[in-house]
Order: structure tokens, then sequence, then C-alpha cells
């Protein structure tokens, strides 16, 4: 994952502030990943079960 992305993934305005968490360890990143993605997939379960 780039920075840009890890930037637009995070909302952060400037790239400066997304460097700051850039030295975070390969398995905090990940764990944080998983984390999102788990919020996302329950959020779109959220909206599939609104529109029924």
């Amino acid at each position: 994952m780039g920075l840009y992305t890890l930037q637009r993934l995070m909302t952060h305005k400037s790239p400066m502030m997304t460097q700051r968490y850039a030295p975070l360890r390969d398995e905090t990143l990940k764990h944080g990943a998983n984390v999102m993605s788990r919020l996302v997939a329950a959020a779109e379960e959220g909206v599939k079960e609104t529109t029924k």
C-alpha cells in the first residue's frame, strides 16, 4: 500500500501527518487494516439490512 493510499484511508489532509504513522511496525498496520476491514464489512451489512 502506498503512502498516498494510506493518507486517503486515514483521511489526512497532509502527507506529513501520514508520515508520522509510517514507521509503525507491519504487524500494527496489518491489525489496523483488519479492524477497518471488519468495520467496513459491518457497515455494508447494515446498509443491506436497511434496504430490504
